[in-house]
Order: C-alpha cells, then structure tokens, then sequence
C-alpha cells in the first residue's frame, strides 16, 4: 500500500513538471512594438524614435547597419520617426518599405513619420514568475494582450555629385539637408526640423559654405549653382527656440527701466554718426513706477543663440517690435547679444546709403534712441518675471490708498498679457453683474471671483489688495493663451493708450473711485466728459437702459454675492452733485446723503 503512495506521489509530480498551470490575470496595457531601419544601399546611418521628444538624441547606427527601436505604450495609436543621415560623400535618396516600394511619395525627406494601431491586440502565453513547490520549481503563466508585430524599412543613400548638403555636426538628430533637386545648372537645398514638431524647441538658423562657418544665407530653401569643377558643400545650422518669457528691460548705467508708451515711429538718422530716434514710442522710467506698469512688461519671443537671442520679437501692450512684425517701430530683427553676465545690448540693422548699419538702444541722458556705437548706456539687464524669481523681481499692482473699504484695497487693471494674482482676490463684472436693488433707480453691482485668481489676456479685472505696494500685490505673468475665458460677456473694458488710443469720459462711462468731495464712498461713478482714464485701468460701460434710470450703484464683494445686504455702502452718487458740497435743511454738512431734500450750492436738490 505505502509502496502505491510512493509511486502515485511521484507521478503527480513529473506530471507537475511537465504541464502548464495557468495563473489567470489579463494585462491589456502593454503593446510591445518594434521597427527595424536598415541601410539598403549607399552608406550613412539611420535610426527611429517613438512619440516623445525626449528620444531625439537616439543613437545612429554605424555605417551599412540596421537600428531596432521598441516601445511599450498604453494608447491605441502610436507614431514612430524614421531617421536617415548620409555619411561622408553620399546623399540621402530615398525611403523604401520591405517589399522594395516607395514608403513615401516625399523621397527627399530623410524623416518620415509614421502611426501605428495598437488596439488590434493579440492573446499571447508569456511566462510571468515560477512558484517553488518543495523541491521543484513550477511554471506559472498568464495571458496578455500584446501586439508584437515587427515594422521594416530601408533607407537608401547615393554619392554625392558637384553639389552637397549636410547637417552641422552634432545636430544629425535635430535636422536634415538634403540636395532635393539638380536642373538648369542649379541644385535646390532644403533644411528641416525633424517632422518639424516632433524635434520641438529646434529651428532652422542659416546655411554656411564649406569649413567657413559664416552666414551664407538665412532661407532653408535655396537654389545654389553647380560648379563645372570640384564640389561645394552646403552645411544646415539649427538653434533652439526659446518660448515667450517675461521680463523688464533695465539699464544697467543708469537703472532705468524701458516701456512700450506710444504707436509714434522714430525719426531714421539723419547721417551714420546721428542716432534714430523713438519720438515717443519708447520712454525710461524709474523702479518705482516700472515695477506696477504693464507697459514695461516685455515678452520676448526669439531664438536663442550663445546664451543671447536672434530674430527677436518684443511684445508690450499687445505691440509688437522686430522680426518683420507689425511693429510699432521697426520691423527688422532684433538681437539681443550677451556682453557680460545677464547684460546685454539690443540692436538692429538699419540700412544706411544702401549698407547695413547697426544700432543699438541706449538711454541717452534720460531719453532711449538708438545710435551705431554701443557704449555703457547700450548695456541692459533682463529682470526675467517667473515663478522663480518673485522674491526678488516682480510686477504688481499698486492701488490708490483712497481705494479703501473694510481693511481691503481696490483698484483696476487691463493687460493685453494673463497673470496669476499671488496675493488678492480678482473679480469681473458681465451681464449678470447689475441687478436692481431696493427702490426704483438703485443698482447693485454684484462682482464675480475670476476663477482660480487667473486672468486671461485682454480682460479687464477688479483687483481687491491686502495692500498698497506692488511688493504685496504681486502678478505672476502667464503664457499667452494659457488661462480660458471668463463666462458671459464683460462690461469691464480696458484703457491702453498705445493700442485704442486716451479714452475720456463722455457721461455714459463709468470708473472705480470715491466721491470727490468726501474721499470716501469707494464705488462706480460716471467720469466727467474730457477726463482721461489711466492707462491700464477700466472702466465700466453699463448698459444703457441702466444707465438711463440709474440714480446710484452700490457694489459687493464676497458674502454679498450671496445676496446679502450686510455691509453694503451706497458708493455712487447723481452726477449732478457729485463732489459739490452738499447740506441738509437744517444747515448741517451731509457727506453721505440719502433719500431726501438738499441743499446744494444754495439750490434745492431731491435725492431720490
């Protein structure tokens, strides 16, 4: 009988051994891809990436090899960049599929992108782990959606004929260059980004001659001549694009700050030694008054190049200066070249008597122009405005100490740029804003939280501030585009002189103060006719079926919202006696009057 158990219990265990035991968990995650570049003729060297930009700097192959790439990816889609570079002597020709046809109708393009479907998955047994059983090791498997399919392709290069084109060394990843065409004794050069996105962060810079490292032209597609004898090469320079920043613009001599002030052009100079000068369109400020105005806020869009920056764009109060922009001064490049640590010279070409002419900004004495030999005064530091520099260097907002009610502080603000406020609350006023309240000609003036204290572009905001400095009201300037819209349609609108021109009061316009007359009362009250309101402030423009029964406005803020009624002041009053002194019937000073008879500048005057 014990003799029976043995030989049971040792055929139990070599059946064990030999059998698969299955361990059921599905994982549906995972789809293994790979692609597989082969060099087919020619000599150069090839390479793929997947989806990121990250794997831009993937290794080639060495010379006649083939380069796998394989990826793991949770997306029913997935795109792969082929990548061709020509070695010494040899062109790129053309992309092919496995079975020898064109993968392209683009044969010049060394990189082809390419998307993969990953959702029809396959079952497929793959060992996961082993579990020990005494002595013996047991198989355990689970089943997994995967789709292991294989992707081939062949990249073909040709000897290079009179006429080349190649990449800078070091960039191959970056960009291509190619000779796309040989006719009519010329041959058309082309130089790309990488799928132009995919390589993000890249552009094309210029092309250069030979071993001469010299700007020998600026467009990426150019026809060239092809010599009788010999053989030119033609190499493609790449630089990194810089995204928008933020920043002042500070002299470093004289610590003034530049700003954007005007749509005056400048005066050319007159002769090689005059300077061209802004007739207003720039002006200097000091620290004080730079730090809480948007006009000195500049965004820089540009290339970057040896730690400056090339085909520049500033950007202030929604006008643009430089490369070819609609500018306000000049629409020729603008470089800005590094001179020392974070100082920098800001130039342009200028045509003089049919010659090029640089010009640099400077403050001379008090005034920006631009003159053709940098000095001290041509030496300026840019204050970058980021999250990590508010500690030191900040825009902000500087309300009037008058604003005052319940310990807090107002003012308004219009910027053509959105920013996040850091400390205080941001509120806008649409359609739903005014509501009647109480008796008949009383409005209320409900204003709304902007949503995560994000304010988009353009929009016009009441600013509510624990302070009076722009040290505590700080703004931290946004990227374009980056904060969605507010709801509804806005009744505040914005005032920049540089863009819509001076905005005055003509009696249907409404602007955030206090009455004249007891500085008190802070609310909204219509701007006298031929009074000019501040550049990047707001006003309100009412409808006018309110404004036309409108005797006063109170506003609310907060619990108000809410509809409540506590704390609210009437902040408006009848133009008509707006900062007049005002007196009951008894003869007593009225700072605040209501409802009732008074007397006003030896007039009888019904407040209703």
């Amino acid at each position: 009988m014990n003799n029976r158990w043995i030989c049971f219990f040792v055929l139990s265990m070599f059946m064990v051994l030999n059998c698969n035991v299955v361990y059921g968990h599905i994982y549906e995650d995972e789809y293994p891809y790979k692609t597989t570049v082969t060099v087919k003729t020619g000599e150069g060297s090839v390479y793929a990436t997947y989806n990121s930009v990250e794997n831009y700097s993937a290794t080639p192959t060495t010379t006649s090899a083939s380069y796998t790439a394989t990826i793991t990816s949770s997306t029913n889609t997935t795109s792969v960049t082929l990548n061709a570079t020509a070695a010494e002597g040899y062109t790129f020709d053309k992309w092919e599929n496995s079975d020898g046809s064109l993968l392209t109708s683009d044969t010049h393009s060394p990189t082809v992108q390419l998307t993969y479907n990953t959702s029809n998955a396959q079952n497929s047994r793959v060992v996961d782990d082993r579990v020990q059983v005494l002595f013996f090791s047991i198989p355990l498997y689970h089943y997994v959606y995967s789709t292991v399919r294989e992707f081939s392709f062949y990249a073909c290069f040709k000897e290079e004929g009179a006429v080349a084109a190649r990449v800078e060394s070091g960039q191959e990843a970056i960009g291509s260059a190619v000779v796309a065409e040989e006719s009519n004794g010329k041959a058309t050069l082309v130089a790309r980004t990488i799928n132009g996105s995919e390589i993000s962060g890249w552009t094309f810079d210029y092309w250069s001659v030979g071993d001469n490292t010299e700007r020998f032209s600026e467009e990426s597609t150019i026809q060239v001549p092809i010599p009788d004898e010999g053989k030119v090469i033609y190499v493609a320079h790449f630089m990194r694009v810089d995204s928008e920043s933020y920043c002042f613009i500070r002299n470093k001599a004289t610590g003034k700050y530049l700003k954007l002030s005007d749509t005056k052009n400048f005066s050319a100079p007159t002769d090689e030694n005059q300077p061209a000068k802004f007739n207003g369109s720039f002006t200097l400020v000091g620290a004080n008054d730079a730090i809480s105005d948007p006009g000195c806020v500049f965004i820089v869009i540009g290339s970057s190049n040896n730690g400056g920056f090339r085909k520049v764009k500033l950007i202030s109060q929604s006008k643009a200066v430089g490369s070819e922009a609609s500018s306000v001064i000049i629409q020729s490049d603008i470089s800005i070249i590094p001179v020392s640590n974070n100082t920098y010279t800001i130039s342009t070409q200028y045509r003089y008597n049919n010659k090029p002419l640089t010009l640099y900004f400077r403050d001379n004495n008090g005034t920006p122009d631009m003159y053709n030999v940098p000095s001290d005064n041509s030496e300026w530091e840019l204050l970058m405005l980021n999250r990590d520099n508010l500690p030191n260097t900040y825009f902000g907002a500087k309300p009037n100490a008058l604003l005052e009610r319940d310990g807090k502080y107002y003012t308004t603000l219009y910027t053509t740029f959105p920013y996040e406020v850091q400390n205080g609350t941001a509120y806008y006023i649409n359609e739903s804003s005014i509501v009647p309240y109480g008796e008949e000609g009383k409005y209320r003036v409900v204003c709304h939280e902007v949503p995560n204290n994000k304010v988009p572009e353009n929009v016009a905001v009441i600013l509510e501030c624990d302070a009076t400095d722009a040290a505590t009201n700080k703004l931290l300037p946004l990227k374009m585009g980056s904060v969605p819209s507010l709801e509804g349609t806005s009744l505040l609108k914005g005032q920049i002189k540089v863009v819509h021109g001076a905005k005055s009061g003509d009696g249907n316009i409404f602007v955030l103060s206090v009455s004249p007359e007891t500085k008190t009362n802070v609310g909204f009250y219509k701007l006298k006719s031929g009074v000019a309101i501040p550049d990047n402030k707001a006003y309100a423009d009412l409808p006018e079926e309110v404004q036309a029964e409108a005797k006063s406005f109170i506003y609310s803020f907060g619990d108000d919202d809410q509809g409540s009624t506590n704390n609210i002041k009437e902040v408006a009053l009848p133009e008509d006696i707006t900062g007049q002194h005002i007196y009951d019937l008894q003869g007593r000073r009225v700072k605040n009057p209501k409802q009732g008879v008074y007397i006003v500048n030896g007039k009888k005057v019904v407040i209703k």
